[in-house]
């Protein structure tokens, strides 16, 4: 029998039933790939190999059998509530559909992809760390102008005791120029000292990006994504251990204990002077000293304490995963996997849920290919209109010829009257 594009049936004709069978078979090959991840991960115990084979053909048989049963079954529905509750099982079984293999089946197109996802995802964060201690720890040579700007400032006080007595009032060496040279050479240590610890922060930066280098080789090499995984967590320990040593909180503290100390010894000064007048000018000289260093050391643990407090992102920790646990964690990143994985199994519903459709439009004409009455409604009319006229008597024999050939497209054999009318 033949159907024009508006007749043709949804179910019951071969290219449904291949359609539901290919994405069976689809669906077996990317469940069975998802079970044996599954048992690689140690996630369950079942048999082996053999057992993730037995799961994906048990699974793929059901839904094949669901998809053919269920359009059959809701053809019977007449009633709305019938319906809804035929809808309302659809559902369900769509729910059960996805516990039993969909999620298998993104698992199986996508759980490589998603822990080299996860692996490349570490690198970054890493990357992010990295860039941000190194661009922390070098920022102290903004610090540098102010100190070589607080030793020039003292070495200039220092020549001018030294000269003419500026502080004590009387020229020459002293107790005094001593100490100012001495704050001087401080600030001039600090300045060299910031120089060599940045130049150690840039080599710990470079050694931390090679080892970045390395990571990203292993994430994305080929081989067993578990086997890359453990190599990876083995480079972030040593990357660890050098971000330990970019860390700038600890030097960034040091020099600001370095520089508050030195008030502190100028208080603790002691007199060198003999006579109480030299005693006297000796004193207002350190007070005055005190005084000077108390602020120039404020001013300057100014900028100290911005970059001392400026938040720093923690060290990331590397989670290991299996490539289910990547794929359930990714995804936003995995959607096309997750719509291609579901799909296999849910294409069917779409089928279905036309034909509710469509019967609720046409009834179920145009639903179902009817096998034990294969005929058009256009052959039931004439085969109607032949048996009542031979009932009427009004027909010929010529008549009931040409009605058989309209029907089967063959001559009718004669009989033994030769041919006479009925």
């Amino acid at each position: 029998m033949k159907h024009n594009d508006i007749d043709m049936p949804l179910f019951g004709v071969f290219w449904i039933t291949a359609l539901h069978f290919v994405l069976a078979t689809c669906s077996a090959y990317f469940t069975y790939r998802g079970a044996v991840m599954v048992i690689d991960a140690g996630l369950v115990t079942w048999a082996g190999r053999p057992g993730a084979l037995i799961f994906s053909i048990g699974s793929a048989t059901a839904i094949f059998i669901l998809w053919t049963v269920a359009p059959r079954v809701f053809a019977k529905l007449e009633t709305i509530p019938e319906r809804l509750v035929g809808l309302c099982i659809t559902l369900v079984a769509c729910l059960m559909i996805f516990s039993l293999s969909s999620w298998l089946n993104v698992a199986g197109i996508a759980g490589q992809s998603a822990l080299i996802f996860h692996m490349n995802q570490i690198i970054v964060t890493y990357e992010d760390v990295v860039e941000e201690w190194s661009a922390a720890a070098i920022a102290i040579q903004s610090y540098q102008p102010d100190l070589k700007q607080a030793n020039t400032l003292y070495l200039e006080r220092h020549n001018a005791e030294l000269t003419n007595g500026a502080y004590t009032g009387n020229a020459g060496t002293g107790t005094v120029e001593r100490l100012l040279f001495t704050i001087s050479g401080r600030f001039a240590a600090q300045d060299k000292a910031i120089s060599s610890e940045t130049a150690k922060k840039l080599e710990i930066t470079h050694k931390a990006r090679l080892a970045l280098n390395a990571m990203r080789v292993m994430a994305n090499q080929s081989g067993d994504p578990k086997v890359r995984m453990e190599a990876l967590a083995r480079e972030a320990d040593g990357l660890r251990a050098l971000l330990g040593e970019l860390n700038p909180k600890g030097y960034l503290e040091g020099v600001q204990r370095t520089l508050k100390a030195m008030p502190r010894e100028v208080a603790l000064h002691s007199i060198s002077a003999k006579t109480p007048k030299g005693i006297k000018a000796q004193k207002a000289a350190l007070n005055r000293i005190h005084e000077e260093l108390t602020e120039t050391v404020g001013l300057l643990s100014v900028d100290l304490a911005r970059l001392s407090n400026a938040p720093l992102q923690a060290v990331p920790t590397v989670t290991r995963l299996n490539a289910i646990e990547a794929v359930l964690r990714y995804p936003l990143q995995n959607a096309p996997y997750w719509a291609g994985g579901i799909a296999m199994d849910f294409t069917p519903t779409v089928i279905l849920f036309f034909a509710m459709l469509m019967k609720a439009a046409r009834g179920r004409q145009g639903l179902f290919v009817d096998k034990t009455d294969n005929v058009t409604v256009k052959e039931i009319k004439i085969v109607q209109h032949a048996l009542e006229s031979i009932r009427e008597g009004r027909i010929s024999r010529e008549a009931v010829d040409r009605l058989h050939n309209e029907l089967t497209g063959g001559l009718l054999l004669k009989d033994e009257t030769g041919g006479k009318n009925v």
